[in-house]
């Protein structure tokens, strides 16, 4: 019997590298050409603020806009004030039905329900109105030199805020297919 020894065993094992070379770049030649670029979609015109001092508002014009809301204790809007303009909301925002509600009860919280959205909505649409008229008589909409202050409860329910951004900073347009700037300067009170 023959014993093998180190060396013969490494003169047989040779890895050849050449075809592991080719896969590689074939792979990368694959994946180059199959690559996307693409814009990302959206505006990403982002202007952050410089480390200066915050700009001063001169003219009474210049100075912006205060939105207050109010809200209930349980978080639901109340009230919104515009431009010395108070929008009160008569209903409140209906408490959820538990889990094991009847139809009825579920029935009765969508009729509240809607009834409550369709008086905010009636608010938010009057105060966009106020807007429109308001950016049209001192400049061209979507200009910069409009803003306005919301003023928040911290326990109010973040869609109002989110449908009182939208009120002031844009609507449809009568085609009903892009949305017009009216205000691009909205900030919060501290």
């Amino acid at each position: 019997m023959r014993l093998r020894t180190q060396s013969a065993l490494e003169d047989k094992l040779e890895l050849n590298m050449t075809p592991m070379i080719d896969v590689v770049f074939q792979l990368l030649t694959f994946f180059l050409f199959t690559l996307k670029t693409s814009e990302p979609e959206g505006n990403f015109g982002i202007r952050m603020p410089l480390a200066s001092a915050a700009p001063q508002f001169k003219a009474a014009s210049e100075l912006p806009k205060t939105l207050a809301m109010q809200a209930n204790a349980d978080g639901s809007l109340k009230a919104i004030i515009f431009q010395n303009t108070t929008y009160a909301i008569k209903t409140s925002r209906p408490a959820r039905p538990m889990r094991d509600a009847t139809d009825t009860a579920r029935d009765a919280y969508q009729r509240a329900l809607a009834l409550h959205r369709a008086e905010v909505n009636a608010a938010f649409d009057a105060i966009q109105d106020r807007v429109v008229a308001w950016v049209g008589k001192t400049g061209a909409p979507g200009s910069t030199e409009h803003a306005v202050e919301f003023d928040c409860p911290p326990n109010l329910h973040y869609d109002y805020v989110i449908d009182a951004i939208s009120a002031v900073t844009g609507r449809l347009s009568p085609d009903g297919e892009k949305i017009e700037p009216l205000i691009e300067r909205v900030r919060f009170k501290p």
